[in-house]
């Protein structure tokens, strides 16, 4: 019985740090959107390559097609 108490304790105590880091990122997307002013972002092929892994890694399939 204590250990689900314990385990419930750490677990709402990472999902609030999760939840401080989305906000603080998200916050920082915004900023970051303001200074491009609307113009595009350029990126080398490195850095769309390593961008392109992390919807896979979150289980989205993106190289479906559309239906």
């Amino acid at each position: 019985m204590i250990l689900h108490v314990l385990m419930a304790m750490v677990a709402g105590w990472v999902q609030r740090h999760q939840q401080q880091v989305i906000t603080y990122l998200i916050e920082e997307n915004r900023v970051l959107k303001a200074q491009l002013g609307g113009r595009r972002l350029r990126l080398s092929d490195t850095e769309r390559h390593r961008h392109a892994r992390h919807p896979h890694a979150l289980g989205q399939a993106t190289d479906r097609p559309e239906v």
